[in-house]
């Protein structure tokens, strides 16, 4: 076969190959729009992603919501494990993202930036007193005397890696109460122990056995709990301490380089919600969206999520500042302000 007939069959080819592109480039673009998974947990803190699919916000993106269970470390170990495009979680797993995957994590937007979201409770009254304002030592002999009652130390229970695991020993360090963290070495001195169980099983696990005197999490598992054990009482919250919680969004700059157009459709539709949230008059109908989603069980603390929320597509100094103070909290001392701060679409 001499060189002419090689070139006009090697053009042949190259003209099909692009044809046949472009035909794929055709039905993605005229037919199906391109696709964002998004890993979400059907509990508060995610109120923003129900609303916006229950409503239909997402314009010119098919998102495919992904539902894990556990915490938002879940979420983002879905994305870091390249199973879903986008991680929706909270500021304690993107902290430890950023930690361990330094140059891979891109903030996409925080959703929700409020206090009182994270709540402590106890199987018992075990005579904490409410704080307020100022009687941290009261509370500080009230734990010492709690762990003398329930054998030695208060056991605690909470997910390790979850936004809940910073924000409660933010708040025991705040009392000035000692624990012992996960795994550690026994002290008599110290009088919480923290023990580590996924977020959905702390109602079950202190309903049901003597693993844990007290639990910490988000909404709704605290209400959960307050509803279901006789005799249990709120200890406190993060808002004691004056401690903000971040309900925010994440990706990888893989998925950022391939889909940045439609993460960009995908945060206009957030904005969307956040709005049409924000409005008085359609506040019960977006109760009633994410109580349909999370359970009829969660409708006192969907009630409460929405009297603490600032519902808000944006990424702020506020919420880079709430993130920066969790990797402080966490010790990642290589995480500065400015790197917190970093999110291309805003």
């Amino acid at each position: 076969m001499d060189s002419k007939k090689i070139l006009v069959i090697a053009v042949i080819a190259i003209v099909a190959i692009a044809g046949i592109s472009i035909a794929v480039f055709a039905m993605q673009n005229n037919g199906e729009p391109g696709e964002l998974k998004v890993a979400y947990l059907k509990k508060n803190g995610y109120e923003t992603e129900m609303v916006a699919e229950n409503k239909g916000f997402f314009s010119g993106v098919k998102v495919t919501g992904v539902p894990v269970t556990g915490s938002g470390q879940q979420s983002v170990n879905a994305l870091l494990a390249e199973e879903v495009d986008i991680a929706a979680t909270g500021q304690g797993p993107v902290a430890n993202a950023m930690h361990t995957n330094p140059d891979d994590v891109v903030i996409v937007c925080g959703v929700n930036h409020c206090t009182g979201g994270q709540v402590w409770v106890s199987k018992t009254d075990l005579s904490i007193p409410a704080f307020n304002g100022s009687n941290q030592t009261v509370i500080q002999d009230a734990f010492a005397a709690a762990a003398t009652s329930c054998g030695g130390h208060v056991k605690v229970g909470l997910q390790k890696g979850a936004t809940t695991e910073s924000e409660f020993k933010g708040w025991l360090n705040f009392m000035g109460v000692g624990f012992i963290d996960f795994g550690g070495d026994e002290d008599p001195e110290k009088p919480v122990k923290l023990v580590n169980i996924d977020a959905n099983k702390l109602v079950n696990t202190m309903s049901n056995t003597n693993d844990i005197d007290a639990m910490a999490a988000s909404q709704p598992f605290p209400s959960q709990a307050l509803s279901k054990i006789s005799g249990s009482k709120m200890i406190g919250s993060n808002a004691d301490n004056g401690s903000y919680d971040l309900s925010m969004y994440i990706t990888t700059k893989k998925v950022y380089n391939e889909k940045k157009d439609l993460i960009e459709k995908f945060v206009e539709g957030l904005k969307k919600a956040s709005e049409y949230m924000a409005d008085a008059k359609n506040l019960d109908e977006c109760k009633q969206i994410c109580v349909d989603v999370i359970g009829e069980s969660s409708k006192a603390a969907v009630d409460e999520a929405f009297k603490i929320a600032e519902w808000k597509t944006d990424w702020s100094d506020a919420m880079a500042n709430t993130l920066f103070k969790t990797c402080e909290k966490k010790k990642y001392t290589e995480i500065t302000l400015e790197k917190c701060k970093d999110c291309p679409f805003f």
